[in-house]
């Protein structure tokens, strides 16, 4: 199969992954197909038929599929951030076993995606990273409790992502991305880490350290700017 066909699908459906990765390939597979569907004619068949040529897949229960993917999209809120992954390495953590590691690693590769999108660049904080992994669009979500206003809150990521979010285990899997996933990544005296997967390595480290230059220089500027600013202000005071 072409490894140029990319599913792409809300994060939200990563939330049960660590549980049960097979599930979250099958729900990606049935989501995709039901927008697929969308923009053909005919019966629920034919459409998916036709949805399953575009994206490589065989919907042996065509309605089921359709229904169950229609069902996801009509729970999934609007501006819900979307990743996408190839259809290839889909496929391989349907039909394989995986181990807990290559299943957060798969989560925190398609969590980067989502942060990333299109862009050739990102920096990302680990914080951000995990509740993507999570399934979770932002780091903090609204809870509300009977009886008192609505509150932000940090999310709250299932145990078996949470004791990922160490240093150690986080570099291995970053380490494991870099090697094994295709990312370029580079994080010397940055807030958070820059991501590519566009870029090369060397490209990657230029352009950051180009931003942190012209970004030192404009803090400079505006120091001096303000110095400037009150030493005018002392002398018209003074005067």
């Amino acid at each position: 199969m072409s490894s140029r066909i990319y599913f792409t699908f809300p994060v939200t459906i990563l939330k049960e992954a660590m549980n049960d990765i097979r599930k979250t390939c099958d729900d990606i597979m049935n989501y995709c197909g039901y927008v697929a569907s969308k923009k053909y004619s005919g019966t629920i068949k034919e459409k998916m038929e036709k949805a399953g040529n575009d994206l490589g897949i065989i919907y042996n229960g065509w309605e089921n599929s359709y229904n169950k993917g229609q069902e996801i999209a009509n729970n999934t809120p609007k501006r819900t951030p979307m990743t996408s992954i190839n259809h290839d390495i889909v496929f391989d953590f349907y039909d394989n076993h995986k181990s807990e590691f290559e299943i957060v690693t798969f989560l925190a590769f398609a969590g980067i995606r989502s942060i990333l999108q299109m862009k050739p660049y990102t920096r990302i904080t680990n914080d951000y990273l995990f509740a993507r992994m999570a399934g979770y669009p932002s780091t903090t979500e609204i809870v509300t409790l009977p009886g008192y206003e609505p509150k932000e809150l940090p999310v709250v990521l299932p145990a078996l992502i949470d004791k990922y979010n160490t240093r150690f285990k986080l570099d291995k899997i970053k380490k494991e991305l870099q090697n094994n996933w295709h990312m370029k990544l580079y994080g010397i005296h940055t807030h958070g880490f820059y991501v590519s997967f566009k870029l090369s390595l060397n490209q990657l480290v230029k352009v950051v350290e180009a931003k942190r230059k012209r970004n030192q220089e404009a803090k400079r500027k505006a120091e001096i700017q303000q110095a400037l600013f009150e030493f005018e202000t002392e002398i018209k005071t003074t005067t």
